[in-house]
């Protein structure tokens, strides 16, 4: 847990540097979309920390809620990317892969109805799922995907990633780096049924070399 208020404080400290590099005509300090965005997944990662930690006491005080929550959990993988990459993480469910991401069939324009139910599926998702996979391109800039990277993070899921080595997060220890998304989801599946995870998002056997699948 730790490590996630570290991320939620780096955010906030980005979303103000980004302020801070940002003037409008005026030559006035200017807040930006960007900055917002980290701004609001901060405060998402502190009430996922809050609610952690009253789940925790409940779960003292009454052990039976766990199996409820077994029971009703999303198993699989969740995959976490840019919506246009919506058909390639179909096409893994189609292969077989478990692919529980529900956001890949409304990634279109116009197609999500409900923009919180959606977030709520996701976060769910990101926090029940039993593995994950970030993907991104070059050219791709993450928004949503980072939030639902500390989302599984925070619930202890291990992160295989694609394309986030130069971030801080990326150097930090707590994902798996793969170097494509074949790679990714295969070791995303393995880690399903291996019996040894450790605290660093490590998954057994698979990764041989701190930082590396």
């Amino acid at each position: 847990m730790t490590e996630i208020k570290e991320l939620v404080e780096n955010l906030r400290a980005r979303a103000d540097f980004i302020a801070r590099d940002t003037y409008d005509e005026c030559w006035e300090v200017k807040e930006t979309p960007q900055g917002a965005m980290l701004r609001q997944a901060a405060s998402a990662l502190e009430a996922l920390i809050s609610r952690s930690a009253v789940m925790e006491e409940a779960l003292r005080e009454k052990p039976s809620m766990l199996i409820s929550l077994s029971l009703n959990a999303p198993r699989g993988i969740y995959t976490a990317s840019k919506t246009r990459h919506a058909p390639m993480w179909q096409q893994y469910r189609s292969d077989g892969y478990p692919v529980i991401s529900t956001w890949i069939d409304e990634a279109g324009p116009g197609e999500t109805q409900d923009h919180n139910d959606l977030w709520q599926r996701c976060i769910r998702e990101s926090q029940m799922c039993e593995a994950m996979v970030v993907y991104r391109e070059p050219d791709d800039v993450l928004k949503g995907a980072w939030l639902e990277m500390g989302v599984a993070l925070g619930a202890g899921v291990p992160v295989f990633a694609v394309g986030c080595r130069e971030f801080t997060i990326g150097k930090s220890g707590l994902l798996t780096h793969c170097d494509t998304v074949d790679e990714a989801m295969e070791a995303a599946r393995q880690a399903l049924t291996s019996p040894e995870r450790n605290g660093e998002g490590d998954v057994g056997s698979i990764r041989s070399t701190p930082g590396e699948a």
